[in-house]
């Protein structure tokens, strides 16, 4: 798996199951780049903007170290 496209995940307790669970942190390993998020679309656009940030030139050059 390339290291640029690794995160980690930590999603954090609710009281109650139901819509409002979904929550947490994220970070992206190789930048150290993180938010915290309330819903998939926040996570998921995350993921989105950190990607584009690196080239992919970039990624390459960096998987290789």
């Amino acid at each position: 798996m390339p290291l640029d496209r690794v995160f980690v995940v930590q999603f954090c307790e609710r009281p109650k199951p139901g819509p409002a669970w979904f929550g947490g942190r994220v970070e992206h390993l190789l930048s150290g780049m993180s938010t915290e998020f309330a819903t998939v679309q926040t996570l998921t656009e995350f993921f989105k903007r950190v990607l584009k940030q690196v080239p992919p030139a970039e990624r390459e050059t960096k998987r290789r170290k």
